[in-house]
């Protein structure tokens, strides 16, 4: 606002006085030149008033004061009308405006226009296409393929991860991995129908360093000879099997288990999937693995093998583990290495009182030498919709050894059989490796947290026509 300050209500009112006042001693005939207003310079002197305080422009905004503050603009539609605002603030809303976009050929007409009115903003400004920095295509008819030539426009190393989804089969477009911005993305999350011939496509990426892959409709029939050294670079790995064996998951996981640090497998174990071998090949593969995340079902409580309890004890870099209900016993918690910081205890239903006083049991080893552990987190995930169970007696004990105590409902870590296509559609920019970026934390306690994902923002508006750089 400047050196200066806003005239207090008593001096506005006392002004508008003096210029009733003023009116009234001059009021009749008049002469020409005595017609117009008079100058409030006059006007002051003749009232004895003070001086009118002249405000200044205000300074503009920094650029990082300004990103700061379009962080909290939510919804597409607030962003939308930042760019209105002032030239000085187009720029930075389209930052945040493009940078996820979703394509979708699964939405309704509304959402259809949105897309089309955005490829015809990439193809007419090219000072917009680095901004796209996280890009989600969704495929259901051949008629769509015709609509992704903007995606060629795109600058090379301007995506940091593409998220591709296809339905049926025949909708997968090979062109779409061979875009330039494509060819050059570290994260690729693709769903769909998936061939040998398409696997090797998404493997051949040159940089790509994340992968997830969903495996629901296979082929177990078919060739699947996938070598490692399609995708060299690969470090990070997610796995969902859904409703096939699929024969090729066992065989992509050990063909890239030594060039991994992280594993993700999300499977229905108790209708389709062998987990007796998915034991084997984690014991023989995988016990040195910085992350290992086991989710989708708990129905491993009832096959008996109890074989995280082994594995933790062979795993001496193992840093974030994830177990379901079944996979260890009281054991695990004397095995765990010294460089365990993460602990996570996946159930569709909340901790039973039997894993509840087993881990109970065991807390206070999880910080002192007595285990060789370090535990930092302890974090219950339950499916997305179910109801908050108290564990009380747990958060008070995490409490009082000092470990951060989470409760997480989260519809990616829901069983597949709870899965629908709305909520597979969803889970567009959803990745086991960017947690909780954006989740509502309410706390309990000091060292208590309850996560849960926010509410689904409203259908964005159509995007308006950019404006000139200013």
């Amino acid at each position: 606002m400047g050196p200066y300050r806003l005239a207090s209500p008593e001096f506005t009112h006392s002004l508008a006085e003096a210029v009733t006042a003023f009116n009234h001693r001059t009021s009749g005939p008049l002469p020409e030149a005595r017609t117009r207003s008079p100058n409030i310079d006059t006007l002051q002197r003749r009232t004895s008033l003070p001086l009118l305080p002249r405000i200044t422009p205000a300074p503009p905004l920094n650029g990082d004061v300004l990103h700061n503050v379009l962080q909290y603009f939510t919804t597409a539609r607030s962003l939308c009308r930042a760019t209105l605002v002032a030239r000085a603030w187009t720029i930075p809303a389209q930052t945040f405006l493009y940078k996820y976009v979703c394509f979708s050929g699964w939405s309704g007409p509304a959402e259809r226009s949105r897309d089309r009115c955005f490829a015809r903003t990439i193809r007419s400004c090219p000072h917009l296409r680095p901004i796209v920095r996280y890009l989600s295509i969704d495929m259901d008819s051949d008629d769509d393929k015709g609509q992704l030539d903007w995606l060629h426009l795109l600058p090379e190393d301007g995506l940091s991860r593409f998220r591709y989804l296809w339905h049926p089969k025949q909708t997968f477009d090979p062109s779409v991995l061979e875009a330039p911005a494509v060819r050059a993305v570290t994260h690729l999350i693709v769903h769909g129908p998936q061939s040998a011939a398409i696997l090797r496509a998404c493997l051949s990426l040159p940089r790509l360093e994340t992968l997830e892959v969903s495996l629901d409709d296979c082929d177990e029939a078919a060739d699947w000879d996938v070598g490692a050294g399609l995708a060299p670079h690969l470090r990070r790995f997610v796995l969902r099997v859904y409703f096939c064996r699929c024969p090729v998951a066992i065989a992509l996981f050990t063909a890239f288990a030594p060039q991994l640090v992280s594993f993700n497998l999300h499977a229905l174990f108790h209708v389709l999937v062998p987990y007796h071998e998915w034991e084997q090949a984690l014991m023989a593969h995988g016990t040195h693995l910085q992350h290992l995340i086991l989710s989708g079902d708990t129905s491993w409580q009832n096959i008996g093998s109890p074989f995280l309890d082994g594995f933790v004890e062979r795993a001496p870099s193992l840093e974030h583990i994830r177990c379901m209900q079944g996979t260890l016993t009281g054991a695990f918690f004397g095995r765990l290495p010294s460089s365990l910081k993460t602990f996570e205890y996946a159930t569709n239903e909340g901790v039973s009182g039997a894993a509840e006083e087993m881990i109970l049991s065991f807390l206070p080893g999880l910080r002192s030498r007595q285990y060789y552990g370090s535990v930092q987190t302890i974090r219950i995930i339950v499916p997305a919709g179910s109801p908050y169970r108290e564990h009380r007696e747990l958060e008070e004990a995490c409490d009082e050894v000092g470990i951060r105590f989470e409760h997480v409902q989260d519809e990616l870590y829901a069983p597949a059989q709870y899965l629908s296509a709305e909520a597979v559609i969803r889970s567009c920019f959803k990745s086991d490796f960017v947690r909780f970026d954006h989740s509502h934390i309410s706390s309990h306690k000091s060292a208590s947290r309850v996560l849960t994902n926010p509410p689904p923002p409203p259908p964005p508006p159509p995007l308006p026509p950019p404006l000139p750089p200013s």
